[in-house]
């Protein structure tokens, strides 16, 4: 690979049905983005393999050009609410106090996290809009996003409803100061930060809710992950996944 020399490269893979699905695809996706200059569209189609819930945790770290330019402005801007609160009034300064209870979970799950090409053709779309979904904090700025959607590309498919309530599960889960989610087919796994144990109300009033609602199905995890497991109910997973969404907000709306 050196001057007018070509560069080769020789993959040696098991048989085809030996392979995974998740390594097929990004054989594929080497296979069909070959041109120079191909390393944006590799990205986004890594992107949309592993599912863009990966990339909505804060589990990064170093300088901007490794955490890239969306969590280096989130830290940026948490920096600046810092700053300001020396200069806000004593009532300013509480409301922030209190916004610090929110965290930033991050999101697993066994399913695809993304929007299907068929549904959004621009690439350069597409990742703009799982760049907005990355810093959005309430359930406000999802709706509006999925009205958008909308009325730019028509009805969403299952799979963006599925992106889109999984983004609003882990808005409300911020509230109860989860720091990981868990959404498999039939469960929800909350995983509770520390910050949890200092907050005597949150065990005296927002778990007891949580723990008796009459419609689901919750038990606590083992000692080792302070945390809770609901059962979700529904044919569809759409509907397991509203069903998740309607319990975490009977919760947090009553706070």
């Amino acid at each position: 690979g050196r001057s007018d020399q070509q560069a080769y490269s020789y993959l040696i893979v098991p048989p085809m049905d030996k392979v995974t699905e998740i390594s097929r695809k990004r054989l594929r996706a080497i296979q069909d983005f070959t041109d120079l200059g191909s390393g944006y569209k590799v990205a986004l189609r890594d992107l949309e393999i592993r599912g863009a819930g990966n990339i909505l945790g804060k589990e990064q770290s170093g300088f901007v050009q490794t955490v890239g330019f969306e969590l280096y402005c989130k830290i940026l801007d948490e920096a600046v609410k810092e700053l300001k609160q020396g200069l806000e009034s004593d009532q300013h300064v509480a409301e922030s106090t209190f916004e610090k209870k929110y965290t930033d979970p991050k999101l697993d799950v066994t399913f695809d996290l993304l929007i299907p090409q068929e549904y959004i053709s621009s690439e350069l779309e597409r990742i703009t809009v799982y760049h907005r979904l990355v810093n959005f904090t309430n359930i406000e700025q999802i709706e509006d996003l999925q009205s958008e959607l909308q009325d730019r590309f028509g009805s969403p498919p299952p799979e963006v409803i599925c992106f889109l309530i999984s983004i609003e599960i882990k808005v409300l889960a911020s509230r109860l100061y989860s720091k990981r989610i868990i959404i498999k087919e039939n469960s929800l796994k909350l995983i509770f930060s520390e910050e949890a144990q200092n907050d005597d109300l949150f065990f005296k009033e927002s778990i007891p809710r949580l723990m008796n609602q009459k419609t689901a199905s919750v038990r606590f995890l083992n000692q080792k992950n302070l945390g809770v497991e609901i059962k979700l109910l529904g044919d569809k997973r759409v509907e397991k996944l509203l069903f998740a969404k309607k319990i975490l907000h009977n919760v947090i709306i009553n706070e």
